[in-house]
This record gives C-alpha cells, structure tokens and sequence, in this order.
C-alpha cells in the first residue's frame, strides 16, 4: 500500500472520497476537478495544497478559501457537463449531447469532422 492510499484509508468519513490522489514515479501535476455538491466536505478542510491547476463549478468559489494552489483556478458554470480539457467530437457527439444540455471544455474543442465544419 503506497503512502497516499494510506492517508486516503485514515480520513474520517467521506473526506477521502472528494479528491483521488495518484502517485506516480515522475508524476508533475494534473487538474484537479472538484464536483458539484461537495460543499460541505470543502468546507471542513482547515487547508489544502494543490500543486497544479484547479477547475471547480462557478457555484463553489467561496469554499476555496482554504486552498493554497500552485497552478491556475478556472470556475465553470454550474449547469455545464465537464468534458476532456482536449475534446474532439465524434459523428455521433450529436446523438449523445443532451437536449439543450451546456458543455464545457477547459482548453480547446477541436472539430475535425466534416459534420461539424459544416454546420458552422
């Protein structure tokens, strides 16, 4: 059992739960996404270091209070799904997408397909 499944394995409750911690040889950083709904449990942490970037829904800004990041903080609207910081839909995106439903992409959309050129 490696040190972070240890001191995930010791936290009360469901303050584990929240953030899926990975250690891996040469690992730098990755986003840290925080989910709709984790209020509570944000509100309970005296501090938390992030050493990368940090995407959270708009709704949740005031609990961040406590967080020391090194690296960017991007807020998100709250009615949006999250998809890959990197997306590039498919010819089925369409079919998949939900009926007025908001998506959100941290870094860039890349629309290769003829099907979505098209449209545009």
């Amino acid at each position: 059992m490696t040190d972070w499944e240890q001191l995930l394995n010791s936290l009360p409750g469901d303050e584990g739960v929240l953030f899926v911690m990975r250690y891996l040889e040469g690992y730098t950083s990755a986003e840290l996404e925080i989910r709709p709904g984790t209020q509570e449990v944000l509100a309970s942490y005296a501090t938390v270091f992030v050493n990368g970037p940090v995407l959270c829904p708009a709704s949740l800004a005031p609990f961040l209070t406590n967080f020391s990041v090194n690296g960017s903080t991007n807020f998100y609207p709250d009615d949006c799904t999250v998809l890959d910081p990197v997306f590039t839909p498919d010819a089925w995106s369409p079919l998949r997408a939900r009926q007025e439903g908001h998506y959100y992409v941290s870094r860039q959309l890349r629309l290769t397909e003829k099907i979505w050129t098209s449209q545009l």
